[in-house]
């Protein structure tokens, strides 16, 4: 999913995240936390997801508050991620200045042989993020531009719908 957010001025970022889960209380993801990212989030608590299927001509969009998930299901979602992705988030967070990949990739041979039938339990710094919408807009291509669109929002503690020709 495409993850936009905004430094402090509003100078807007997007970058292509993975979605870890996506459940009733919002969606969530994870990063380091000294990425960009969670600079961000810091001062600016809101963002916005996209996901579009070309193929199908589908696009959604997500609007709302950002906020940590818990340790706790932080460390249960890292239970959940493969290990050769614990050791490459381990490896960057030991190369988070390499200015060569070779460096990286070095780094993660090492720990792989270093952590070879051991837990690697989750890194301090790999925080989790849930965005809570308040925002849905669902849109879709259709024939000579006359695209098609719905926008759900939350209005007075409900959400309400209007149609969205664009």
């Amino acid at each position: 999913m495409a993850l936009a957010t905004a430094d402090r001025a509003g100078n807007p970022s997007v970058r292509t995240v993975l979605l870890a889960s996506a459940k009733r209380r919002g969606l969530v993801f994870y990063t380091h936390a000294r990425s960009r990212k969670s600079r961000e989030l810091a001062v600016r608590p809101r963002a916005a997801l996209v996901f579009y299927w070309h193929r199908i001509g589908k696009q959604v969009r997500v609007e709302g508050r950002i906020a940590r998930v818990r340790r706790e299901e932080a460390d249960a979602d890292w239970r959940r991620v493969p290990r050769e992705a614990q050791l490459a988030t381990l490896a960057l967070d030991s190369n988070l200045a390499a200015t060569r990949r070779r460096d990286l990739v070095s780094s993660f041979a090492t720990l792989a042989r270093d952590w070879r039938g051991k837990e690697i339990r989750r890194p301090v710094d790999w925080v989790g993020y849930r965005l809570t919408p308040d925002g849905y807009a669902f849109w879709e291509s259709r024939a000579h531009r006359l695209n098609d669109g719905e926008i759900f929002f939350r209005a007075g503690g409900r959400w309400r719908r209007r149609w969205l020709p664009r």
